[in-house]
């Protein structure tokens, strides 16, 4: 099957952009690869559905054409791959002073959509929280550290940053040390109080070796690790 007369000015700088790709741009085989996948899905739509070359493209045709892909079930991580490459490709283009005006200049990527994080149930939270054996020290530390992390919010890393000074038990508050070296405030619940309390008064003295300002201790006396947390 012969292309049409039409189809020779995209094809010419079809070749052009993918040599640019590789030379200029020094991208991998593998994306350029994907780049002119995604440019001819476009050319062979644009002739077929839309009877233009590709340098006659307007900015309707490829919000129509996005919109195709997109209710064809085309995840949205790759429609935006078509278009990176067809952003790409049309800048080119202008660049190189073969289209007027960018007809991709105006379209919107398609935005991602960001999954929600699992949680767990509350009978799932007191399971967890129900692990540790409290009547050894290292378990009254893991129960303490477990109540910490879930009524104050915290991140593994700032949880295991507390120092002792950190942790007011007056006011049920610890400072923070989070990303970025921000400093917050944060307030904790009657019970972790408890847990933490109790923690401090009979479980940590038997894991000090040396003076240590680290508020939760290893068996050795050092500092909790992020392994050992896990």
């Amino acid at each position: 099957m012969n292309a049409s007369p039409q189809a020779a000015p995209s094809r010419d700088l079809l070749a052009r952009w993918l040599r640019y790709l590789a030379v200029e741009r020094n991208l991998s085989l593998l994306t350029t690869g994907q780049y002119e996948r995604e440019a001819i899905r476009l050319r062979d739509w644009l002739e077929a559905c839309r009877g233009r070359d590709m340098v006659n493209a307007r900015t309707e045709d490829l919000s129509r054409f996005l919109g195709d892909l997109a209710r064809s079930g085309l995840a949205r991580a790759s429609q935006r791959r078509a278009f990176a490459a067809i952003r790409s490709f049309y800048g080119f283009a202008c660049a190189e002073g073969l289209v007027a005006v960018n007809p991709a200049a105006v379209v919107a990527l398609p935005k991602m959509l960001r999954n929600l994080p699992k949680v767990l149930t509350v009978q799932g939270v007191e399971s967890v929280l129900a692990q540790p054996d409290v009547t050894t020290p290292l378990g009254l530390r893991d129960r303490a550290m477990l109540e910490l992390l879930y009524s104050a919010g915290l991140r593994a890393s700032e949880c295991l940053s507390l120092r002792v000074a950190d942790a007011s038990m007056a006011e049920r508050m610890v400072r923070v040390l989070g990303k970025g070296a921000k400093v917050r405030i944060v307030p904790f619940g009657a019970v972790a109080h408890r847990w933490l309390l109790d923690y401090l008064e009979r479980s940590r003295p038997a894991l000090q070796r040396r003076p240590c300002e680290w508020l939760f201790l290893t068996q050795r006396g050092t500092r909790v690790s992020r392994i050992t947390l896990w």
